[in-house]
């Protein structure tokens, strides 16, 4: 189920009425709210704006929050989620004074509850919370946290997206981390899975040697277009992502428009100021005095789109007339 912004926000309002504050006891002391993220620019930078509108959403008003940027080196593999790098993590919230955590993908929420820290935490995460075992439900959280999910919705659209620009791609590459599936850290192209017209090929990596390796066997080869999911080896080796596919001279979509910048063909991304929004609204409700329980996760529902002209031409393909007038971005 996708709540809406409305539905949000009346769940939000019917739970003020009732319940109690969580943070009473300080309640003349401004709560501290901690990003824990890797340690990259794009985090940082991510987390900056977070802070701009965390900011904004409480100007004028008699408390408002502090807000912190928590560093860490943990991804979030799964041979990485366990009870040392919890209690490391562990010791660096502590030391940062936060009240309320943030988590920048789902492998830091699950370090997080390991550490058993007591304090409510919102996650983001690019895949299904219930599934991967983040909450119970996405209207009734549970289990001390919730957050905002892209949700399948976004990769079946990005997808679908791909489809429109290379309409006789039968066989499609979908690349991601190892990780990004929790299936240990070895690169592997798993079966190929048919559906309608066209036969999909996951492609895993975690490591630049191990992408390299992946696109110079004969399977990669075989792939008429690309679908690239954002995932932690993705996001870590996004340049050598790109100069890797371009070599194969194939359609490719990315998830983030950041890839056209550097040559990508396309990208469809959600728009990131949903989450930080989503993020705000959370906190905001937290400090009010709502459990963390009751305030449901938040889904993507607003969306980019950006086309590179230039590398739509080096791989032979014509965007239609009807997606050129809908991109948010186009290079040429």
């Amino acid at each position: 189920m996708t709540l809406t912004r409305r539905q949000f926000v009346g769940v939000a309002c019917s739970s003020l009425a009732v319940m109690p504050w969580v943070f009473a006891a300080r309640a003349a002391t401004a709560p501290v709210v901690a990003v824990i993220d890797v340690d990259q620019p794009d985090a940082r930078a991510a987390a900056d704006k977070f802070a701009a509108m965390l900011s904004r959403h409480f100007a004028g008003q008699a408390v408002r929050p502090r807000f912190v940027f928590v560093p860490s080196q943990f991804l979030q593999h799964e041979h990485q989620i366990n009870e040392r790098n919890a209690a490391v993590l562990r010791q660096a919230v502590i030391a940062s004074g936060a009240d309320i955590l943030l988590a920048g993908n789902d492998g830091y929420a699950q370090l997080l509850r390991m550490a058993n820290l007591g304090k409510p935490i919102l996650f983001y995460t690019v895949l299904d919370p219930v599934a991967i075992g983040l909450t119970d439900s996405l209207t009734r959280p549970g289990k001390g946290m919730t957050g905002f999910a892209m949700g399948t919705s976004s990769d079946l659209k990005r997808f679908e997206m791909l489809l429109r620009l290379a309409p006789k791609a039968r066989n499609i590459g979908r690349l991601s981390s190892a990780g990004f599936d929790r299936e240990g850290s070895q690169s592997q192209v798993r079966p190929s899975v048919s559906s309608g017209n066209t036969t999909t090929q996951r492609f895993e990596f975690d490591t630049r040697e191990q992408l390299v390796k992946l696109f110079a066997g004969s399977a990669a080869r075989r792939m008429d277009a690309w679908d690239v999911s954002y995932s932690t080896g993705v996001f870590l080796h996004s340049e050598a992502v790109v100069q890797e596919l371009a070599r194969l001279q194939r359609p490719v979509i990315y998830p983030r428009m950041k890839f056209i910048q550097m040559g990508g063909m396309a990208a469809f991304e959600p728009r990131i100021e949903e989450a930080d929004e989503a993020w705000v609204s959370q906190v905001a409700l937290l400090m009010a005095g709502v459990p963390i329980e009751k305030i449901p996760v938040m889904q993507a529902t607003r969306y980019r789109f950006g086309l590179n002209l230039k590398a739509c031409r080096r791989v032979g393909v014509e965007p239609p007339k009807s997606l050129i007038r809908i991109a948010d971005t186009v290079i040429d």
